[in-house]
């Protein structure tokens, strides 16, 4: 075991045949509730096939087993779907190759930092120190349970489009452009983000290069805008309800109030510079300039104004 937990490749090797097997609970639970509606059966075979993925990660001693599940989930839940209505028209075809190019991104991103089944999380990694005992119901609920259920409310829009077979029409294209976009953005802030990792002298140093130069987290601004994008191409096609914001909402917020604000208060135990980092920076805003040219500007205001009083 200890091997097999110390090599990429064979580490990589269990997490495709526990996905699997995952795919294959969820799918069980799916059909084993045939008599409720189709919405709410994928939602249960993807809190089974969570569970499976959550308990996997207890035997092996990581929660970081669930990593991957953020970048799969709508891919493979939409596919089932499609082949279970064998609607392959234009529309759910480029719909589904946008989302598609989403989890290519995220999975390769996940494959190149991945070393290991002995890699966890850093997040992961103080929540066990904090939660002591309560940790594998805090990895359930709040680590595995909590993303697979915003992911899901998320792809609704995607789910409902293949579901209702809706049209295509031109104006859905705005929405597949915000998702490749946003895409594009992710994969420029992962580069940029890995060439930095492997050119800094010291981990203490705070990458302030490229889209990271304006912007603290590109990548998550890519994250929410490509979740944005997939919903417009719903609202789009005319067929809404109060339902298929919910998701894009939930994603935003646990961004905005979770996700960053943790990331930013451990940057901080270890980088001197990240406070005037966060002082210059937007949190998820890309702009050509940074926060510090209002600031100036204020500042030599005041200057001028000390000089003449």
């Amino acid at each position: 075991m200890n091997t097999i937990k110390k090599n990429k490749s064979l580490g990589l090797l269990v997490l495709l045949i526990l996905y699997a097997l995952a795919i294959l609970v969820g799918l069980l639970a799916y059909n084993h509730f045939s008599n409720l509606e189709i919405l709410w059966r994928l939602l249960i075979g993807d809190v089974a096939a969570t569970i499976f993925i959550w308990l996997a990660g207890i035997i092996l001693n990581t929660a970081s087993t669930y990593d991957p599940y953020w970048s799969v989930q709508t891919l493979i839940i939409g596919l089932l779907l499609l082949f279970n209505n064998n609607n392959w028209n234009i529309g759910n075809i480029i719909f589904t190759c946008a989302i598609f190019i989403y989890s290519l991104r995220l999975t390769v991103n996940f494959i190149s930092t991945f070393y290991s089944l002995e890699y966890e999380d850093w997040r992961y990694k103080n929540l066990r120190k904090q939660t002591g005992k309560f940790y594998y119901l805090v990895d359930l609920l709040g680590i595995c349970l909590l993303p697979t259920f915003i992911v899901f409310f998320a792809s609704i829009p995607y789910f409902n489009y293949i579901l209702y077979g809706v049209s295509f029409a031109a104006n859905q294209l705005i929405g597949i452009i915000v998702i490749l976009g946003s895409v594009l953005i992710e994969l420029v802030a992962d580069i940029q983000m890995h060439t930095y990792i492997k050119e800094r002298t010291t981990s203490s140093s705070v990458c302030d290069k490229g889209l990271w130069k304006n912007t603290r987290h590109p990548n998550y601004l890519g994250e929410i805008c490509v979740w944005g994008g997939i919903l417009l191409v719903y609202v789009f096609s005319s067929h809404s309800n109060w339902l298929i914001y919910i998701g894009f909402i939930a994603v935003y917020l646990l961004f905005k109030f979770i996700s960053i604000p943790m990331a930013e208060k451990h940057f901080m135990t270890y980088k001197p510079e990240y406070e005037e980092y966060r002082k210059k920076t937007f949190s998820l805003v890309i702009l050509p300039f940074s926060k510090n040219n209002s600031v100036d500007k204020e500042s030599s205001t005041d200057a001028v104004n000390n000089q003449t009083n």
